[in-house]
């Protein structure tokens, strides 16, 4: 038989009735708290056990109620809409029934049974599959007060109130559950109360989805990021809130993997369009099958834009100390061209010359570091520096890192002892692993005092090469040393400290050994006691190749060359003139573009040197004009320039020039290059 009716008395209107659907036969305890629950209401208490003649009753809700034994063809009827749906879920592949009755009897109160064996996955899947417009009680079936919950539920939906603490005072002929049960179902209940404050009060916006993308819950969260309230929006398409539903359908089906998968989707909110991450995640149950989604939602459209402005701030800062760079290395140019002209013209006759000469190049080539630092550690921060790698002798490397704080050290009369392993061989750019050493060892040089020790020691095993750069100097603080890499941090300054910097060294030197692969560390026993600082780097394997010796053997020194100087710096142009005369060349100076390449056939030099940035006619565009005289197509082209990064360099290479040097000219590198050039025929 498919269903049992139960019968109120005459004055019975319906108004109470429960209809109950359980797919197996109710448990006796079940079925004495449903009789318990409903008698004395005046209603009626109709069971089935099949889902369509539960519908169908439910959908003939206007005739007169059937009485047991009824044929199927004939469902029985109620007359009023049912009070309460009870609906008796054992399994989780019956909750998609349960839902099609709970929405069946959207005026109904509807209660959800669940097996004890199975009540957390059931708990989990029922929370997420509420249907659109209703909401149901979960109870376990087997809860001893479930008579007065049954009726509690139905009369809150027959008189509009809430009953549960009259009838939790009601001492019925039950039996009581034991301390443990009680315990234990009360934790559960908390547990979920608690679960669904989360939930809903969350920052976030967390919104549960059906296997078809139907929102089955929205919070709070949901409600301000969108400006909707739940009425709108449950039974909808998570889709149909952005602008992009295809994607939102993709992300949708590759969460059926469980794994969290996420995007970014913009959606039109009002008169905004914001841009929301999404974060969509399966929810599985007990068994592994995925009966939801959850869908996590956050407004990043502040942040997007932070980001942007922050990398066009980048931009503007590079380009910023680019040109900072070039304006710097201008005036210097000069400067230090005059001070290598007073050196060579003095001929020792006033050693207040030779002393004045020597304290410009030495301050020049300060000043100079200082920008060539500033302008490195931008590059290096942000990934935008290129290493030309080949194996290094370590021995090289640190040796000409020693060369360039040679006169640091040999002003404050200090002991510089070096232990090197001529083997040691690594991997890297000589030039910025010269850096490296210089940097490190010059510091120690400028932090250890009058007569005081440095100690370079270089050793290897098979895969890694140490260098450490030891002191006998102030040492570092404490507090400072777990910052000491950090861009411009510095330790306090005492008023003998002249030699003084940015406080980038250190930083610069992390990311120059980082970025070679190795790794550098700090370390000093206190103020006054010394500090170590060591460099890791991998060793190299392979033939031996120095990297960065000239190619070839040089041409003997004293060749007269013809060279044109063209800069419209006249300071510049005219000192480098002089510079280059006092050497024996046959020079001549040009402070416009237009003029040198009228005089260039004429003059023929052997050599050209260019300033970059002039007016009416930049450096590279003379240089390719140059390429095309007859005068110019074998001569050596150099850029002389106060742009010196990486993408001047290679501008300068596709230009048509052989070579790139950085204002302040270092006269020592032009005379070397000079010399390698052999002068052309003079007919």
């Amino acid at each position: 038989m498919n269903a049992t009716l139960a019968v109120a008395p005459s004055h019975s209107s319906g108004q109470t009735s429960v209809l109950v659907w359980s797919a197996a036969p109710l448990e006796t305890g079940v079925k004495e708290a449903l009789d318990a629950a409903v008698q004395g209401t005046g209603g009626l208490l109709l069971i089935h056990h099949d889902c369509d003649a539960a519908l169908a009753l439910l959908a003939r809700s206007d005739g007169s109620a059937g009485l047991a034994g009824q044929p199927a063809s004939e469902p029985p009827s109620l007359p009023d809409p049912v009070a309460l749906v009870v609906l008796v879920v054992q399994q989780l592949d019956q909750v998609g029934t349960a839902r099609a009755l709970a929405r069946a009897a959207p005026k109904a109160g509807c209660m959800v049974l669940m097996s004890a064996a199975h009540e957390p996955a059931l708990r989990r899947a029922l929370m997420f599959s509420t249907p659109t417009g209703t909401s149901w009680h979960l109870e376990r079936a087997d809860d001893p007060l479930l008579c007065e919950r049954i009726h509690a539920a139905l009369m809150q939906h027959v008189h509009g109130q809430r009953l549960r603490t009259t009838l939790d005072r009601m001492k019925l002929s039950l039996t009581r559950p034991s301390p443990v049960e009680a315990s234990e179902h009360r934790r559960l209940v908390a547990s979920d109360l608690l679960l669904g404050s989360v939930l809903r009060h969350a920052s976030d916006a967390i919104v549960s989805l059906d296997d078809h993308q139907r929102i089955q819950s929205w919070n709070d969260g949901a409600r301000r990021l969108f400006g909707r309230d739940a009425s709108r929006v449950l039974g909808t398409r998570l889709s149909e809130l952005f602008d992009s539903p295809g994607d939102v359908t993709a992300l949708f089906n590759e969460a059926a993997g469980q794994a969290g998968r996420k995007a970014e989707w913009s959606a039109r909110v009002g008169p905004q369009s914001k841009i929301i991450e999404a974060t969509l995640d399966g929810i599985p149950d007990d068994a592994g099958r995925r009966i939801g989604v959850l869908a996590i939602l956050r407004d990043v459209t502040a942040q997007r834009r932070n980001e942007r402005e922050l990398v066009a701030a980048s931009r503007q800062k590079d380009e910023f100390l680019a040109m900072l760079g070039h304006e710097l290395r201008n005036p210097l140019s000069p400067i230090r061209n005059a001070a290598e002209i007073l050196r060579l013209t003095d001929k020792g006759s006033d050693p207040r010359v030779r002393r004045a000469s020597d304290i410009i190049a030495r301050q020049v080539k300060h000043l100079s570091g200082l920008v060539d630092d500033l302008l490195d550690v931008a590059r290096v921060t942000r990934g935008a520096i290129t290493l030309n790698k080949n194996n290094c002798h370590v021995a090289a490397v640190v040796a000409a890192g020693i060369e360039q704080a040679r006169s640091l050290i040999d002003a404050k009369h200090q002991e510089l002892q070096v232990h090197v392993d001529e083997s040691c061989m690594v991997l890297g750019d000589r030039e910025r692993l010269t850096q490296v050493f210089s940097n490190l060892i010059n510091n120690a040089a400028k932090y250890t005092g009058e007569r005081g020790a440095i100690v370079v020691h270089v050793s290897a095993d098979e895969a890694r090469v140490k260098v450490s750069v030891s002191d006998t100097g102030v040492g570092i603080a404490p507090e400072l040393l777990p910052r000491v890499f950090d861009l411009f941090i510095q330790g306090a300054r005492s008023a003998d400290r002249t030699q003084g910097g940015l406080g980038i060294g250190l930083s610069l030197v992390k990311s120059l050994v980082e970025a070679h692969g190795g790794s550098v560390v700090g370390q000093s026993p206190g103020l006054n006691r010394g500090s170590t600082f060591t460099v890791t780097l991998p060793r190299a394997l392979g033939d031996e190749q120095f990297n960065g010796a000239p190619a070839g053997a040089p041409f003997p020194a004293g060749n007269r060359l013809r060279l044109m100087v063209v800069d419209d710096n006249s300071d510049a142009a005219d000192t480098l003139g002089m510079l280059l005369e006092a050497q024996g060349h046959e020079v001549n100076v040009q402070h416009d573009p237009l003029d040198a390449l009228a005089r260039a056939e004429e003059m023929a030099p052997d050599v050209f040197i260019l300033d970059i940035g002039m007016p009416r006619m930049d450096g590279y565009e003379l240089a390719k004009r140059l390429r095309q005289l007859h005068a110019g197509s074998h001569a050596v082209l150099i850029a002389l320039t106060g742009y010196g990064q990486p993408e001047d360099r290679l501008a300068s290479r596709r230009a048509g020039f052989d070579h790139h040097l950085v204002k302040p000219l270092d006269a020592a590198q032009l005379r070397g290059l000079l010399e390698h050039i052999v002068p052309t025929t003079r007919h």
